[in-house]
């Protein structure tokens, strides 16, 4: 579920200040997270989507806030969301570092 929540906060950063609706959401977060040996139902990850949102959305000061009925995006004012932000940021700067590693490697065959 600790997978879920940071799938949901992820494409909500991604999403900007339109936010989406809880529909999208929660198929991003079961594209993300389903595999072909732990098969998930789709019905049960957006039962869990909207329900955390919704729980989420009634905390003051929250990562998430509700724009409409059914709509949701990052609370800007929230430092958790600036540091999840700053994390998926460092995340991605490591895989970008590894893959220039592997291009930078040397693959040529040894002569003796």
């Amino acid at each position: 579920m600790e997978r879920y929540k940071e799938e949901v906060i992820r494409v909500l950063i991604e999403a900007g200040a339109n936010g989406l609706p809880v529909r999208k959401i929660s198929c991003h977060v079961f594209n993300a997270c389903n595999s072909f040996f732990f098969p998930i139902s789709p019905d049960d990850v957006h039962l869990y989507v909207r329900s955390y949102l919704y729980r989420t959305s009634l905390i003051p000061n929250s990562e998430v806030i509700r724009i409409k009925r059914g709509r949701y995006k990052i609370n800007p004012q929230n430092i958790m969301v600036k540091l999840a932000k700053q994390s998926l940021l460092n995340k991605l700067e490591v895989a970008e570092q590894k893959a220039m590693v592997r291009e930078s490697s040397d693959n040529s065959l040894c002569l003796f």
